[in-house]
């Protein structure tokens, strides 16, 4: 059964399933923590059964790319993940996000959303590129581009609603409509 959900072709079982199957424990444990990070503050917004509709309809448009692009077999929700980074850059882009470090000592840091999920995007873009292997780089670049898409038109159908004292959409960034 599980070689049916691992995505290695055009099936709708594998497009869906191969989102719920990791490589191991540090493979689940990192998409946990990202998914813990970025996808409280969107179930918030979004509710349960639409959160559950685009971490699905990103993790699908992921594994499209990175069918069209290589093409090998993969599992894991990066590509699912990384489209609810991309909807929090839409939704929250200067929202804090707190990072942790553990280089000679451990700590922890601040930063805009913005900047963590852009380079961690434009990562996800060089080591596709690069073509790092037994790596599939296609699917989080996928994710991230149908988030920030699916985000900002959410956003304009108003299907979002950001309370007042939420820090500004992209759109609001872009359309100068809140400081």
């Amino acid at each position: 059964m599980t070689r049916s959900i691992v995505l290695a072709d055009w099936s709708p079982p594998a497009l869906i399933g191969y989102q719920f199957l990791h490589a191991g424990v540090f493979h689940l444990a990192g998409n946990m923590i990202l998914l813990w990070v970025f996808g409280n503050a969107l179930n918030g917004i979004l509710h349960d059964l639409d959160f559950t509709l685009a971490y699905l309809a990103a993790g699908i448009v992921a594994g499209a790319l990175h069918l069209m692009v290589d093409g090998a077999p993969v599992v894991g929700a990066n590509g699912a993940i990384s489209g609810l980074m991309g909807l929090s850059l839409a939704v929250y882009p200067h929202n804090e996000v707190s990072c942790f470090y553990w280089i000679l000592r451990a700590g922890t840091f601040d930063m805009k959303g913005y900047y963590l999920i852009i380079g961690w995007f434009l990562w996800d873009v060089i080591s596709a590129l690069r073509g790092v292997p037994d790596v599939a780089c296609w699917a989080p670049v996928g994710g991230t581009l149908a988030g920030f898409g699916s985000g900002v038109m959410l956003l304009k159908m108003r299907c979002i609603h950001i309370a007042d004292y939420d820090n500004p959409t992209v759109l609001d960034i872009f359309s100068h409509r809140r400081a």
